[in-house]
């Protein structure tokens, strides 16, 4: 399962950015091409697994999928678009 392992490094992602911030993180937004071969909402709840216990538990996480064609050299990409930190 691809998104088990990428859920675990986005989740240490955001937490590395939230402790350079000196928070934790309350949101992130992740964007996965539609060619990547990735399950959103299996990815969905990987990255709310893998934060147990850490401080990106609890955050607002949303995946959205990005349309893409076969000639858009991103659209197997899956980004950490955003994390907003809270106190």
């Amino acid at each position: 399962m691809h998104e088990r392992s990428l859920a675990e490094d986005l989740v240490r992602a955001a937490g590395i950015s939230a402790v350079d911030e000196g928070g934790s993180v309350a949101a992130m937004r992740v964007q996965v091409g539609s060619l990547s071969c990735i399950d959103p909402d299996a990815l969905h709840e990987q990255v709310v697994w893998w934060s147990q216990g850490t401080i990106v538990e609890g955050a607002n996480v949303v995946v959205e999928v990005v349309p893409a064609d076969l000639d858009d050299p991103n659209g197997a990409e899956v980004r950490l678009v955003s994390i907003e930190v809270g106190v």
